[in-house]
């Protein structure tokens, strides 16, 4: 910790080469032994596409491209349940997503993409004992998007496998995952393992190159 006696016996040169600073910011340090000792699982945040200040983004950093959609399950609607109920899979929401131009220095000519599920008011919920709803997502490529039937019916999703999905439903708050793509037209359908399960949700997509989403 910044008050930690152990701090004294660490040369000045050392603190300057590791930019150790004493910033009532939250930033702590340990010692590595320390933190596999105390901690087995370690998650990294992706930022929002807001998070560059002006001067990084002067600076030639570029933000995410976002999109964000309001979506919900309604029982005998649009809460079709997870693929397992391949008779009413299709009836969930379902957002069409293009994507145009691959990454920047991109070898394998792919574009990023981050998929972020949230279901919405969750906290305020799990006060009255409603606990969230086990939620995933999964990502469909339409290869010939002109003559696809609008929204995508039981024979496609009989006939065509997920090209990407969450790593598993959950029964977290948010869900993301990120991914790599070719460019191309994509359907992006989440949904609750159960069918018939009610719920709102935000869904957010944020890619490195603008994308067309609806």
């Amino acid at each position: 910790m910044n008050r930690s006696p152990e701090w004294r016996f660490i040369p000045a040169s050392e603190k300057e080469e590791i930019g150790l600073t004493f910033d009532d910011d939250g930033e702590f340090w340990m010692s590595y032994r320390d933190f596999i000792k105390y901690f087995s699982r370690l998650e990294i945040c992706n930022l929002n596409p807001d998070s560059l200040t002006e001067d990084q983004v002067e600076a030639g950093k570029r933000k995410w491209e976002m999109s964000m959609f309001e979506g919900e399950w309604v029982r005998g609607v649009t809460a079709g349940g997870c693929r397992n109920f391949l008779e009413t899979f299709g009836h969930n929401p379902q957002y069409i997503i293009t994507l145009v131009d691959p990454d920047e220095d991109d070898d394998e000519h792919k574009c990023t993409l981050i998929v972020a599920l949230m279901q919405k008011n969750r906290r305020a919920q799990r006060r009255m004992g409603v606990e969230c709803l086990t939620v995933g997502f999964a990502i469909y490529h339409i290869k010939e998007p002109e003559s696809a039937p609008k929204p995508l019916d039981l024979n496609f999703f009989k006939f065509n496998a997920s090209v990407a999905r969450s790593p598993s439903f959950i029964n977290l708050r948010e869900v993301s995952c990120r991914f790599k793509l070719p460019p191309g037209v994509y359907c992006i359908v989440p949904s609750t393992f159960e069918a018939n399960e009610e719920g709102e949700f935000i869904l957010r997509v944020f890619s490195e190159n603008k994308n067309h989403m609806e």
